[in-house]
């Protein structure tokens, strides 16, 4: 019997590069989201990226360095950083302001 925990998304490993990070999922499918979703990500190190957590089976990825926490849901979704250190960020660096925040 399938049950709605069986389609969870989860998370498998990531990878970084120079302005993205991509989420391998245990399903098979990769996701990648530009680091300008998650402004504390853009000022990290290459060390402090690669010190992350999968949080729960995959549900979530943290930063404990950084305090990020992203949901692999929230990834799918389309959903990027709702803080208010991201919106100040973005007001401070517009250059880095994701194409998603200035659709209408």
């Amino acid at each position: 019997m399938n049950t709605s925990a069986d389609n969870t998304p989860l998370a498998k490993s990531i990878a970084f590069n120079d302005d993205s990070f991509s989420v391998a999922l245990k399903d098979g499918r990769t996701l990648s989201i530009p680091y300008t979703w998650y402004p504390r990500l853009i000022a990290a190190t290459v060390s402090q990226r690669n010190r992350y957590e999968l949080s729960g089976e995959g549900e979530g990825i943290h930063w404990p360095e950084l305090d990020e926490d992203v949901s692999v849901a929230g990834l799918i979704a389309g959903r990027h950083d709702q803080t208010n250190f991201a919106r100040r960020y973005w007001e401070e660096h517009p250059q880095h302001r994701p194409n998603i925040l200035t659709e209408v």
